[in-house]
């Protein structure tokens, strides 16, 4: 267990990993504060993943994609990536010194036919929810 404050969750898109980690950490870990960022942020979210997330009853915890600066790694504890491209991002583009961890969770490409997409993004969403619990829960 990790005895932390804020944890800001890194992907690309803001829009799928960090936006549902975020969720997750917020809904099951009240004594952890997340928030989420993407390193070049989405506009939109994708169905199947606002679909997934209300079926996981989370939906209502999501926060709309937003774009990494600086202040927001300021203001953490402990960074954690989906990709070692996000660090490598955090660490060339940002002179702030906060912890990071990489947790190697995969994009999910959005051309998958349809099932096999929700199939993609619900099992991504069980392997963040392991991920969180192994790390912040109790």
């Amino acid at each position: 267990m990790y005895m932390v404050q804020e944890v800001l969750y890194i992907c690309t898109g803001n829009r799928f990993r960090s936006m549902f980690a975020e969720a997750y950490t917020s809904a099951s870990c009240s004594r952890v504060k997340s928030f989420s960022r993407g390193t070049d942020a989405s506009e939109d979210v994708l169905n199947e993943v606002r679909d997934e997330m209300q079926a996981r009853a989370l939906w209502s915890r999501a926060s709309k994609p937003r774009q990494l600066e600086a202040r927001d790694l300021e203001k953490a504890d402990l960074a954690v990536c989906m990709k070692p491209h996000h660090r490598k991002t955090v660490q060339e583009k940002y002179s702030i010194d906060v912890e990071t961890v990489v947790w190697q969770v995969e994009e999910v490409s959005v051309d998958l036919p349809e099932k096999e997409l929700r199939s993609r993004i619900s099992s991504t969403f069980d392997r963040l929810e392991d991920l969180v619990d192994r790390r912040f829960v109790e």
